[in-house]
């Protein structure tokens, strides 16, 4: 999320160590969400309620609305998101998958939900 802000000021103290600075000087924090980890199921279409409740939530989680002390925010493009950070962190369930391996592990992915087309900054 970028905010409109012209200083760290602007923002409330709690928050201010997660906010940060770009290369162009706009005043962002990213957002991840894990919905499901570790999960073996035989019906995963009641994950899909889930899935709709946290896009319904979205603008409220990523403050976009309702934020109290903060400047408003909105979205960044694909392209400037933290999607590889996001796919980095998932990954490292899968560091040392080939040391002692177990049944649990094999077949396992990582699904990853962008609006982008695959070119990020």
């Amino acid at each position: 999320t970028f905010y409109d802000a012209k200083s760290l000021d602007e923002f409330p103290e709690a928050s201010r160590p997660s906010i940060r600075q770009d290369h162009e000087n706009r005043f962002y924090e990213d957002f991840y969400k894990v919905v499901a980890q570790n999960e073996r199921r035989e019906e995963w279409t009641s994950l899909l309620v889930t899935i709709k409740k946290l896009f319904i939530q979205y603008p409220v989680l990523v403050r976009l609305k309702e934020a109290d002390g903060f400047p408003p925010g909105h979205n960044s493009t694909a392209a400037q998101g933290n999607y590889l950070q996001a796919i980095n962190l998932s990954f490292n369930v899968f560091d040392k998958h080939y040391i002692n391996r177990n049944f649990d592990r094999t077949g396992q992915m990582s699904v990853v939900l962008t609006p982008g087309v695959g070119v990020f900054e």
